[in-house]
């Protein structure tokens, strides 16, 4: 009997192993694709006209070199001591009634009420450019109006990233404001 006792455990050990390393397997994975869901969630905002996605927003405090030119940036230079400037890669989509439509105006807002204006930069990767000289024109007084179905998609393909520019570093917990969509909070990672 203690044989047998003997034999049965010695079968266990060898796939304690096996077991061992499919149960770190399965907790790797699981916890990856939490941190993937928890990274990649975007925050979304609504209104009668427009559905916005922050699908990221990161602060840094000095742009980065271009590595093909080392007299251009990667993104707009902070100016102002003691502040960053908020990348957002933003998708959106118009919802609203056809019309000749501006340019959805885009800004962040502190706790204090201070407001800060996008740049009239931005950048895209997204292959579909339709529109992107009417986005353009968003950080203007007046933007430029243009013919709108309702339904049009921007950034759907590869968000587009538009810049704000020196936000005090005290505030760190802002709100972007997209057009007529109500303030959406953002926490600022750092950029990567």
């Amino acid at each position: 009997a203690l044989g047998i006792f003997f034999a049965l455990e010695e079968r266990k050990m060898r796939q304690l192993p096996g077991l061992l390393m499919l149960a770190t397997l399965t907790g790797g994975i699981a916890l990856a694709g939490t941190g993937l869901l928890q990274e990649r969630a975007p925050v979304a905002g609504k209104s009668a006209n427009w559905q916005v996605t922050v699908v990221k927003a990161a602060m840094y405090t000095k742009a980065r070199i271009s590595p093909h030119d080392p007299n251009q940036y990667q993104e707009p230079p902070v100016y102002k001591k003691d502040s960053y400037n908020l990348a957002l890669e933003l998708s959106f989509v118009y919802v609203g009634p056809p019309g000749e439509i501006a340019a959805p105006s885009l800004s962040a807002i502190n706790e204090n009420g201070e407001k800060f204006h996008a740049l009239g930069n931005l950048q895209t990767s997204s292959s579909h450019l339709d529109g992107f000289e009417w986005l353009i024109t968003l950080a203007r007084s007046e933007p430029d109006k243009r013919a709108l179905k309702g339904g049009e998609k921007f950034g759907d393909d590869s968000p587009i990233t538009f810049y704000i520019a020196d936000i005090p570093l005290a505030f760190k917990e802002i709100k972007i404001l997209f057009a007529d969509v109500p303030p959406i909070p953002v926490k600022p990672t750092p950029l990567k």
